[in-house]
C-alpha cells in the first residue's frame, strides 16, 4: 500500500487514444471511450493503484447507455491529468 495525498483530474487524451477515436474497430477504442468519460465528467478520482513504475491507475465503474454495469481499470499517461491536493489515503502499490 502507498499513501497518496492527491486526487486526479483527467484533462487530456493521450495521442494513441486520439488516433483510436477515429476508428471504432481499433482495439483501443473502448479505452478511448472510458478516458473520454473521465475527461468529460470533470470529476476528481482517487488513485486505485500506483504501480512499481509510479504509473497511476484508476478504477472506473459505471452504468452504460444500455443500462448495464461496466467495470474498468485505466492506466493514465503522464501529462494527461492534474494532481489536486487532498487528504491522505491509501492506494494499492501492487496487485499481489
Amino acid at each position: 500500500m502507498k499513501i497518496i495525498d492527491y486526487l486526479v483530474q483527467v484533462t487530456n487524451l493521450p495521442s494513441d487514444l486520439l488516433e483510436a477515436s477515429q476508428n471504432t474497430k481499433s482495439e483501443l477504442y473502448r479505452t478511448y471511450r472510458v478516458y473520454k468519460l473521465l475527461i468529460d465528467s470533470k470529476l476528481l478520482w482517487k488513485v486505485w493503484l500506483l504501480d512499481e513504475y509510479e504509473q497511476v491507475w484508476l478504477e472506473v465503474n459505471f452504468i452504460n447507455c444500455e443500462g448495464k454495469p461496466e467495470f474498468h481499470t485505466v492506466s493514465l499517461d503522464k501529462g494527461t491529468y492534474q494532481e489536486i491536493g487532498f487528504d491522505s489515503y491509501t492506494a494499492l502499490s501492487s496487485l499481489e
